[in-house]
């Protein structure tokens, strides 16, 4: 799935790019269920996105417990 300003839970702001060649960014949340490679991505809303590598759903079949997510980026971090 593709994230866009119409599907997110959020939008959060918009904050422009001081350098003019650059259109900004604008940070909203969406749950992490909608995230697919090559999705940006804010594990810390103070730093530079990280780029979605991986994501990886994992559904206890036992019960009816909400469906885990894990979210991998660039770094290999989880």
């Amino acid at each position: 799935m593709c994230l866009t300003l119409t599907n997110a839970a959020a939008v959060i702001d918009h904050q422009p790019s001081p350098r003019p060649a650059v259109r900004g960014d604008t940070r909203t949340w969406h749950p992490a269920a909608e995230l697919s490679p090559g999705d940006l991505w804010r594990p810390d809303p103070d730093r530079d996105p990280h780029t979605v590598t991986e994501v990886h759903h994992l559904r206890n079949q036992n019960d009816h417990s909400p469906e885990r997510v894990t979210v991998v980026d660039q770094y290999a971090h989880a």
